[in-house]
């Protein structure tokens, strides 16, 4: 689950850096402003899921990480 939001992070970033190109207003400009923080938001999520699952995860016979 975090590697999709990794993916759909990153693939947000680079819209707004293709939109960014052809933004003329400033409502145009506030949505690029968006895709990026969002993006990067999402990013960051997916990166902190993928590091909760590993936390999580625990090997039979192991004990789990404190």
């Amino acid at each position: 689950m975090g590697k999709l939001f990794e993916v759909v992070g990153l693939l947000t970033v680079i819209l707004a850096v293709l939109y960014i190109g052809i933004a003329k207003t400033a409502f145009q400009e506030t949505t690029v402003a968006i895709l990026w923080c969002g993006g990067w938001l999402i990013f960051a999520a997916g990166a902190i899921l993928r590091r909760l699952g590993k936390a999580i995860t625990v090997v039979p016979g192991e004990r789990p990480a404190t």
